[in-house]
C-alpha cells in the first residue's frame, strides 16, 4: 500500500514538473520574423522582430520592447564632428552597444541586459543605419596667401585675393546646389608669375575625386587670375590653399 502511494506521489510530482516546464517554455518570448523599422523623423532604420513594439520617447529616442524581451533603445545625438562617418560596437556581460556616425550626427543602439537574447539584440543593433543628413552649410576655409619673390605692393595684391573670398564661396554653394552628391575637398593654387605679371607655370591641385568638379574649378580659377600681381623684379611664386566644406 505504502509503495503504491509513493509511486502515485512520484507520478504526480513528475506530472506537475512536466506541466510546469511546458508552461515555462510556452511563456518564453519567441522573437518573430525580422522586419525593417524606419523612423524618418529622427533619421534611422534597423531590423527588429515583428513582435516588438516601438515607442518614441521625446525627440531623440525610440524604445523597442515586448514582454519577456530585453529593452533595446536607439538614441540620436547632435555632434560637432562635420566629417564623422563610420560605426563601431561593443558587447560584454550581456550589454550590447553599437554607434553609427554621420556628419554632425550620432546614433546609439543599446541594450543593458540582453541575457538569453544577446544574439538577437546584436543582430538588431548591427542593422542600425543613419537615414538623414544634417542640413548642409557650404563654406570655405582660406589659408593665408604665401608669396615668394618681390612684388611692388604685396599687401595690395593679398588684399585683392582676399577680396575674392565671397565670390569663391558662391562658386562652391552653386556647385553643391546643382549636385547634392558633390563631396567636400581641398584646392591649392601654386602659380609662378613672370616679371610682366603673366602666369609662367601653374599647378592647381584638388582632392574632390569627383568627375563633375570642372565647373567649380573653372569658377575659382577665373577669380584667382582676375587679380594681377606686379612683380618688382624676377619671378614671383604664389600659393593659396582653400578647403571646401559642406558643414
Amino acid at each position: 500500500m505504502r509503495a503504491a502511494i509513493l509511486r502515485y506521489g512520484m507520478i504526480t510530482l513528475l506530472a506537475i514538473g512536466t506541466l510546469g516546464l511546458f508552461v515555462s517554455c510556452k511563456g518564453k518570448f519567441e522573437p518573430g520574423k525580422m522586419k525593417k523599422y524606419e523612423n524618418p523623423e529622427i533619421g534611422f532604420a534597423l531590423m527588429i522582430p515583428d513582435n516588438l513594439q516601438a515607442e518614441k520617447k521625446g525627440d531623440n529616442k525610440v524604445v523597442f520592447s515586448a514582454e519577456g524581451f530585453p529593452v533595446v533603445e536607439v538614441v540620436f545625438e547632435k555632434t560637432e564632428d562635420s566629417s564623422g562617418r563610420g560605426s563601431g560596437g561593443s558587447s560584454g556581460m550581456g550589454e550590447v552597444t553599437r554607434k553609427v556616425y554621420a556628419p554632425l550626427r550620432k546614433l546609439t543602439c543599446h541594450c543593458a541586459k540582453a541575457g538569453d537574447y544577446e544574439k538577437v539584440v546584436k543582430e538588431i543593433c548591427k542593422s542600425l543605419e543613419n537615414t538623414k543628413e544634417a542640413p548642409k552649410n557650404p563654406n570655405v576655409k582660406f589659408e593665408a596667401v604665401k608669396i615668394e619673390g618681390k612684388l611692388k605692393d604685396e599687401e595690395a595684391y593679398k588684399k585683392g585675393l582676399n577680396g575674392l573670398q565671397g565670390g569663391i564661396v558662391k562658386c562652391w554653394k552653386d556647385a553643391v546646389e546643382k549636385d547634392a552628391e558633390f563631396p567636400a575637398g581641398d584646392m591649392n593654387f601654386m602659380v609662378t608669375f613672370g616679371p610682366d605679371g603673366s602666369s609662367k607655370a601653374s599647378n592647381i591641385s584638388r582632392t574632390f575625386r569627383h568627375d563633375k568638379h570642372e565647373p567649380l574649378t573653372e569658377c575659382v580659377k577665373k577669380l584667382f587670375f582676375s587679380v594681377k600681381p606686379e612683380p618688382a623684379e624676377g619671378d614671383v611664386k604664389v600659393e593659396w590653399y582653400m578647403r571646401f566644406k559642406l558643414y
